[in-house]
């Protein structure tokens, strides 16, 4: 079983690799309603990304990154919870991020982040970047 996250609907699955195989991806785990887009990133760090319509699946592939999310789903159960997660091409892992749920991340030194997409980034006038003042202050907005 996994460990419940603090974040709803938000997922960490190890990646496991076999006979020099990493598996990403597949159909029967059904963790995607559709797909959009994927995209390698070498980006060290972003603005909160803030997806109204898209869930998203991020790995790391080379290097490390911090992860960090906050749900700003006003009628999700987790509302305003916050999750930082450690992520390293030594032991891959697949994170489940929910439409809804803002996130952006910081590379240790060089880094290739994988994302995999229900929606190609744009696709919704409601996709946003925020710094973290933003998102910030959009939630205490929301909570009010």
């Amino acid at each position: 079983m996994r460990p419940e996250l603090p974040i709803a609907d938000c997922v960490v699955f190890p990646l496991g690799a076999a006979e020099g195989v990493l598996t990403l991806l597949r159909d029967d785990q059904n963790l995607l309603r559709r797909f959009g887009a994927a995209e390698l990133v070498r980006v060290a760090g972003v603005d909160y990304r803030l997806r109204q319509t898209a869930d998203e699946l991020v790995t790391v592939m080379r290097g490390a990154a911090r992860l960090q999310l906050a749900d700003t789903r006003v009628a999700s159960p987790s509302f305003g919870a916050r999750l930082e997660l450690e992520l390293a091409s030594e032991s891959p892992q697949l994170v489940v991020i929910p439409f809804g749920v803002a996130y952006t991340w910081q590379a240790a030194g060089e880094c290739e982040f994988l994302r995999f997409m229900t929606h190609t980034v744009g696709a919704d006038e409601s996709d946003v970047n925020l710094t973290a003042a933003e998102l910030l202050k959009g939630l205490e907005a929301a909570g009010e």
